[in-house]
């Protein structure tokens, strides 16, 4: 394997951690029923924001522009 390919296989995957955690923030609230109400209007906040970073920051990533973080 090259090391490009390597580089986007690892940013593609940071991204996927990175939806991952926004997905969990927006489910944490379910779980807690007996959580305040703001601490859920924040943790599904933050929850979006993550998720909304992280398919900006997928759908404007192309494979020069990966190589070009790496290298």
């Amino acid at each position: 394997m090259h090391y490009g390919e390597a580089a986007i296989r690892t940013f593609y995957l940071g991204i996927f951690i990175f939806l991952a955690l926004g997905f969990l923030f927006i489910l944490l609230p379910f779980f807690f029923k007996k959580a305040q109400q703001s601490i859920k209007l924040i943790s599904l906040t933050v929850g979006s924001l993550i998720m909304i970073l992280a398919i900006a920051i997928f759908l404007n990533s192309n494979r020069y522009g990966v190589l070009k973080l790496f290298f």
